[in-house]
């Protein structure tokens, strides 16, 4: 505990609280202060008291009003031998243009008046006791004016004056007011003169800054205003003087004058023009800083004379359109009903009075007459367009099915009475087939072939053998005859016996359908229609001795996107090869089931998380670019019966949205022909791309693996798993393969996936292929295997694809 005051400083202590209590009672402030000691400073005060007279009145006033609102009471711990300023009072405003109070204590918001001082030190371009006087005349050759940190409602003015034979020119380094398109608010006026009723140059605010200002006297007043709600950081401006500008001499326009000998800076020159003639742009011209004219030099043009109105007008009316002086500048006219306008419809009035052609006249029409009912093409009809009085006008005409229009489809009654156009006739014809881009279709001339059959054989031996008449055929057709000639048909049709021939725009096409068709009587076309589809399974140039050099054109590869995270915590999308794939027509991909759904469920992945890519023979994406096609995915449509648990059919289609583009490295794999597959099958081979875990960096050399297999039974595959302590059981839907002991091989089928072919004879293809060398179709889909473990001996199981064949071609349409 600390030890007890001594006495004289507890008596000091008492007196000093009875003074505050005093001080707050009191309201009718200022009284007569008590002085306690006379010998200030006395023996009652201690050390901290360094020399403060007790007695000395401190009067807080707001700045703003001027009013007293109490007295401080005396604390001496000043060290400048001053008392500290008033307690804080919250009827001052804040004050904000002082930069250091009286005893460098106080901050930027003093709000005191301390013994009639308030700041010792105020804001650039603000001065006096309170730091609110600004403003003022100011003569000197140049100088600048800078308002900082201005407060509300401030109110400033200057005069800037230099010598009188100069001008002054102005310019803002620094503006930053509040912004009103109209300056209302906070602004700096500039006037052309000494006093604030010159004329005003400009009013500037926000935060763009004026182009220099030149006065054209050697004075200019400035006006700075701010109002009571913003405040910004204020402007800075310089001025200095300046040579008086001229403006040359103004060119004076033919048939003009000029008024005005004042060519200096500001000054203003007239132009007028003389009798007879108008002026045609601006009257006045205002001499600019930069000692040009502010308006180019108007015309004098001759005073336009008046167009008389034209008169009555005969059978018909006119108008009369007025100008801004009420004047005609254009008139139209019109005829009566029975009468048609000869001539113009309407005129222009001319700088000389008259109108800009002939005046129109109306001439009687000669009275219309009604037109008859037209005939009705044969095999054909028509439909009337009625008018007035139930009069035909128009006739729109058809014909009935397997004909066509030759002719004008459509007629109208003209005045005399007549139908126009040609009188239409419904012909025989066959439209044109539609075909794909990919038939090439030629056209070829009509052409009627003759048959002879045993009738005609009779009917001839007949009129040989018969001496005394002869019997002749009604409506008999000579074999040498020609096709009747037709009217012109409309375009996409064509005459009776035309002939089409198609083919095949690319090799890698094979064409379906008739290679010729004729257009028959019945207006129907013979044959049946033509398409192409893509050759499938074609491979002409593999060497089986290089197999590690194929490039198979019917792989696809199937990627799926993952996000990376990066190191500025930003997302990039990238995209990892998930599996192999077989393209199987232009618009479907084969994939196993599990590369299209999520681990170990039957969840499938988002179609715009899935994305194929064919074209390819690199692993690496930088490679051979122009030869891929990144396709987008439609739907992934997922076999029905399949067990994402046991992998039993491990089958899934992907419908692509980008239509597979067919050539020489991209093209699809037939579908095998057999519905069953055993270990009697002959040579087959799996291929794929390695697949390699994410952030693994990819081989640039790295291509396509590739590895023949032999077909093993399934009971023996069944016993190889249960010795390695893995129960499995091999399904219908399944077989197991494994590594040819005698051929090729460079790829591990458990750990990179992909798909497996064989070829057949071309003979023993389904789609009528019968060109020599081998067709491929796709055996099977690597569906699982041995984690890890890659051994010529080990089975891999895999999707029998033969299996699932009426559900491929069902979902590949």
């Amino acid at each position: 505990m600390p030890p007890p005051a001594p006495p004289g400083v507890q008596g000091w202590i008492a007196l000093l609280l009875k003074l505050l209590l005093l001080l707050v009672q009191v309201s009718g402030l200022p009284y007569e202060y008590t002085v306690i000691n006379e010998n200030c400073p006395g023996a009652e005060w201690n050390i901290m008291c360094r020399g403060c007279c007790e007695y000395d009145q401190i009067r807080c006033k707001c700045p703003n009003q001027g009013d007293v609102i109490g007295y401080a009471v005396p604390c001496c711990r000043n060290e400048a031998n001053e008392c500290d300023p008033c307690i804080i009072h919250p009827g001052c405003s804040i004050f904000e243009n002082c930069k250091r109070c009286n005893n460098g204590t106080w901050g930027v918001q003093d709000d005191f008046f301390i013994k009639g001082k308030y700041c010792s030190e105020c804001r650039t371009g603000w001065s006096g006791g309170d730091c609110m006087k600004c403003g003022g005349v100011i003569n000197a050759k140049r100088g600048y004016i800078a308002i900082e940190s201005y407060p509300t409602n401030a109110h400033c003015e200057w005069t800037l004056n230099v010598n009188p034979q100069f001008t002054i020119e102005l310019r803002f380094s620094m503006l930053s007011l509040e912004f009103d398109y109209s300056c209302r608010y906070d602004y700096v006026e500039v006037r052309d003169g000494d006093n604030v009723d010159a004329q005003v140059i400009g009013r500037f605010c926000g935060n763009e800054r004026p182009p220099p200002i030149r006065s054209t006297g050697h004075s200019l007043h400035v006006l700075f205003v701010s109002d009571g709600y913003k405040s910004f950081d204020g402007f800075h401006l310089s001025f200095a003087e300046s040579s008086v500008v001229m403006c040359r001499s103004p060119a004076v326009p033919p048939h003009g004058m000029i008024t005005g000998d004042d060519f200096r800076f500001g000054a203003q020159v007239t132009f007028h023009c003389e009798a007879g003639f108008h002026l045609e742009g601006n009257r006045k011209a205002t001499c600019q800083l930069d000692g040009t004219w502010s308006s180019e030099m108007p015309l004098c043009v001759p005073d336009k004379k008046m167009c008389l109105d034209p008169g009555p007008f005969l059978n018909g009316y006119h108008l009369l359109v007025l100008g801004a002086d009420d004047t005609p500048i254009i008139v139209q006219f019109f005829c009566n009903s029975s009468y048609k306008l000869n001539g113009e419809f309407e005129l222009m009035c001319q700088p000389d009075g008259t109108w800009s052609g002939q005046i129109p006249q109306c001439v009687k029409l000669p009275e219309k007459k009604h037109c008859k009912e037209p005939e009705a093409p044969v095999n054909g009809y028509y439909i009337l367009s009625r008018g007035p009085g139930d009069t035909i006008i128009a006739a729109q005409f058809f014909c009935n099915n397997t004909f066509a229009l030759s002719g004008n489809p459509q007629r109208t009654c003209q005045q005399d009475g007549t139908w126009s156009g040609k009188t239409p006739v419904c012909v025989k014809g066959c439209r044109e087939p539609k075909v794909s881009d990919m038939v090439r279709q030629k056209v070829l001339p009509p052409h009627v072939t003759s048959r002879t059959t045993p009738v005609h054989k009779f009917y001839s031996f007949y009129s040989s053998s018969s001496s005394s008449t002869s019997i002749k055929l009604q409506n008999e057709v000579s074999p040498t005859k020609g096709p009747p000639v037709v009217e012109e048909l409309p375009p996409g049709f064509h005459p009776l016996y035309t002939q089409l021939e198609y083919e095949c725009a690319s090799p890698f096409y094979h064409q379906t359908g008739s290679t010729r068709r004729k257009c028959l009587k019945t207006g129907r076309w013979s044959g049946r229609h033509a398409t192409c589809l893509p050759v499938c399974g074609k491979f002409p140039n593999l060497n089986l001795q290089k197999l590690s050099d194929a490039r198979w054109p019917w792989q696809a590869a199937v990627y799926r996107r993952s996000t990376k995270i990066l190191k500025n915590e930003s997302f990039k999308d990238d995209w990892q090869l998930i599996c192999t794939g077989a393209l199987i027509n232009q618009r479907s991909v084969l994939v196993a089931a599990h590369c299209v759904t999520e681990l170990g469920k039957l969840n499938v992945i988002k179609t715009a998380d899935i994305q194929v890519v064919v074209g390819k023979h690199h692993l690496s994406d930088t490679k051979e670019t122009k030869e891929q096609q990144q396709l987008r995915i439609s739907a992934v449509i997922l076999h029905p019966n399949y067990d994402s648990l046991v992998l039993d059919a491990d089958l899934a289609m992907v419908k692509l949205l980008d239509k597979a583009r067919i050539n020489e490295k991209v093209q699809p794999i037939c579908l095998p022909e057999a519905q069953s597959v055993d270990s009697s099958q002959p040579q087959a081979f799996v291929t794929g791309w390695t697949i390699l875990s994410e952030g693994v960096h990819v081989p640039e050399n790295e291509t396509t693996r590739v590895g023949a297999i032999e077909l093993g039974d399934t009971v023996d595959c069944e016993q190889q798993y249960a010795q390695n302590g893995i129960s499995v059981s091999i399904t219908e839907n399944m077989f197991c393969a494994r590594e040819s002991k005698h051929q090729f091989s460079n790829i591990c089928p458990s750990d990179t996936g992909g798909i497996a072919i064989f070829p057949v004879s071309s003979t023993s293809t389904a789609g009528g292929q019968k060109d020599s060398g081998l067709v491929w179709q796709l055996l099977g889909l690597v569906s699982w295997g041995y984690e890890q473990a890659c051994k010529p001996g080990l089975y891999t199981v895999y999707t029998r694809v033969a299996s699932f064949k009426d559900w491929i071609e069902k979902n590949m349409k």
